[in-house]
């Protein structure tokens, strides 16, 4: 049996989706602070930045690690979404929109709301790079082309983005990017920093993976990436 396979195994039994890590399937609790939105076309370092975020600073690492805003909107309405966000308080919130649920009807006006209630922090990458890690986790043979995509995100985003972050400064000035993370949300980041493994640590990525599938925010490292196979993760 190959390694991919072991992982493919693994990752079906350790599912990413489970009530420690993400609401749904997760049940939230009402608590005081604000929700930071984390806003990001898919496969541009959602979880890469989230996990920097619950790594240094333990008033948002709770349980469920992170509300995932696009599968909480496909069990309530946008309404009841708004009403427990507001209830839980200082949460992270990933969302994909408009790439996902942009042409439901309201759902614009809903998200105005909440970034109105919280902090939204986007991560930008370059589209080309996108293109081609999305067609390479979705199996396609040519990337595919998002350029209506991003021009929507762009759109909706430049008015309603607190702080924008770049992937590439993310992965190459982890520190002083995320200074401007924690400035925009007013959180405060508890040392000794922990910055994330680089893919060369592929086995000590893997442990924290299951660690955190395991055991939620008392995983001693947080990694929520979704995919065991590291060039093939979504984010």
């Amino acid at each position: 049996m190959t390694n991919v396979t072991l992982l493919t195994r693994l990752g079906r039994i350790l599912r990413h989706d489970n009530r420690r890590c993400v609401c749904p399937p997760g049940s939230l609790s009402a608590a005081p602070g604000r929700p930071i939105i984390v806003a990001s076309m898919m496969r541009s370092g959602t979880h890469l930045l989230i996990d920097s975020m619950l790594n240094n600073c333990t008033t948002i690492r709770r349980t469920p690690l992170y509300i995932d805003l696009d599968q909480l909107l496909l069990q309530h309405t946008p309404e009841e979404a708004l009403a427990l966000i507001k209830q839980a308080g200082a949460y992270l919130v990933k969302t994909h929109y408009p790439q996902l649920g942009g042409q439901e009807p309201g759902r614009a006006e809903f998200m105005k709301s909440l970034c109105d209630l919280g902090t939204a922090v986007t991560v930008n990458r370059d589209q080309r790079s996108v293109e081609r890690s999305f067609a390479i986790f979705t199996d396609l043979e040519s990337p595919v082309d998002l350029t209506e995509e991003y021009q929507r995100f762009g759109d909706f985003w430049s008015d309603h983005a607190d702080v924008a972050i770049d992937f590439t400064d993310l992965t190459t000035q982890w520190a002083p990017t995320m200074d401007r993370v924690w400035a925009a949300t007013g959180l405060a980041p508890e040392g000794p920093l922990r910055k994330p493994l680089p893919r060369s640590q592929r086995y000590r990525v893997y442990a924290n993976k299951v660690l955190t599938r395991l055991l939620g925010r008392r995983a001693p490292v947080i990694n929520t990436t979704i995919g065991f196979a590291l060039g093939r993760t979504r984010d």
